[in-house]
């Protein structure tokens, strides 16, 4: 069983990740960390990070229920937001019901995968 490793830790590792130019599947590979659990802690840590920015801060991230229906058209978008230091990429989802869902560029695909077939 691995340690459960504080908020700090887990920046550091997202920091050395970024630094290291690695996907993160192979970052987690060789760091011997749980995909899943990383890709939650740099969603996290970007989500905090662009409220840091708007001076929203948010610590939790409300979820809700979403149905996708066949016929509707989901359009996607790349932005990148004015850096500060380094600057995080990200893609829009938006649905016809004027829903968007904001996620770094460096977004597992197996995740989302996985989160759309939850939502459907």
């Amino acid at each position: 069983m691995r340690a459960k490793l504080s908020w700090d830790e887990k920046v550091k590792r997202i920091a050395t990740w970024r630094e290291s130019g690695l996907s993160q599947a192979a970052y987690c590979h060789e760091a011997d960390v749980d995909r899943v659990s990383f890709s939650r802690w740099v969603l996290r840590y970007d989500v905090e990070l662009a409220g840091k920015r708007q001076g929203t801060a948010k610590t939790k991230i409300a979820v809700a229920p979403v149905q996708i229906v066949d016929d509707a058209p989901v359009s996607v978008t790349t932005q990148t937001l004015t850096p500060i230091s380094s600057p995080p990429s990200y893609f829009i989802l938006r649905g016809p019901q004027n829903w968007s869902l904001s996620l770094p560029s460096d977004t597992s695909p197996i995740w989302l995968g996985q989160l759309l077939q939850v939502l459907a």
